[in-house]
């Protein structure tokens, strides 16, 4: 199995890593669907960095992408909204950490903007080479990719005077050997903070998905949401909801296939994404 090792992913300001979806036809919405993490492209020149063998390397992949996310959001376009999808892997930057190691909770686990290790604790880089392998991917890939989407974003304010962002994930049935094991694994778990969560339709999202047989969680096993750090708790105008889909939900996790249940996922989303428009 191969999905996606070492093609050859020419990045430039006509080739970035991010692609922008949206409706021609369809009237904007102050809405901009993030999908950080469904990509299983990792470039040749970034590959060459990695000391894991290809087969290593398809496990990780197949283990710590959030695969067809993109499919599973995709509505957001026809309701009006922008699609931000990243092209390329996590395991070659991740845009959901932050920038710096010591603000990252996940660094711990040496799992911050430019991953050390895998989430098995491989390690994915040189230790000795991921300062300077840190520094090239930040500038070709983190800092265009986080100023693009801030610009996006800001288009939105001045044009609505609001945004909202829907970040798109999914996670595994079996918790990550860093996961709290203890913690309920439900079909749908919705991520919010205090200070971007849209408190005011939580409820109204929470009833719409049981009312469709699928168990959901509030911020657990995972919380919070995605905002660029240059609104992140400093702009209240600026929603973020976080929803978190359990993949043993919609595919097959050993083969990394749709399940039976992908089309029934996929209308959930829908109804999610169609009861937020309706706020915005």
């Amino acid at each position: 199995m191969n999905l996606g090792v070492g093609e050859n992913l020419m990045l430039s300001d006509k080739n970035p890593p991010f692609e922008i979806k949206s409706s021609p036809v369809k009237a904007q919405l102050p809405l901009i669907c993030h999908i950080p993490h469904s990509s299983t492209i990792v470039p040749n020149h970034v590959r060459n960095t990695f000391l894991i063998s290809n087969s290593d390397l398809d496990k990780q992949i197949l283990a710590m992408t959030d695969h067809f996310t993109d499919e599973l959001f995709d509505e957001v376009k026809e309701l009006g909204g922008l699609m931000f999808v990243n092209r390329v892997s996590r395991l070659v930057f991740d845009p959901e950490r932050f920038l710096n190691d010591s603000d990252e909770p996940m660094s711990a686990y040496g799992m911050g903007a430019v991953y050390l290790k895998t989430k098995n604790e491989l390690f994915l880089r040189d230790v000795n080479e991921y300062t300077k392998e840190r520094e090239k991917i930040i500038e070709e890939f983190f800092n265009p990719y986080l100023l693009k989407i801030e610009t996006e974003i800001e288009g939105l304010l001045r044009k609505f005077g609001k945004c909202f962002i829907v970040d798109g994930h999914s996670f595994p049935l079996i918790p990550s050997p860093y996961e709290n094991a203890k913690l309920i694994r439900p079909d749908i778990c919705l991520g919010y903070d205090s200070y971007h969560g849209p408190k005011e339709i939580l409820d109204g999202l929470t009833d719409i998905i049981k009312g469709q047989g699928v168990s959901v969680s509030h911020n657990t096993p995972f919380s919070g949401s995605y905002v660029p750090g240059k609104f992140y708790r400093k702009n209240l105008k600026v929603k973020s909801l976080m929803i978190e889909i359990n993949r043993g939900t919609y595919m097959d996790e050993r083969t990394g296939t749709k399940g039976l249940r992908f089309e029934k996922m996929k209308r959930v989303t829908s109804k999610i994404l169609n009861e937020i428009t309706q706020h915005l």
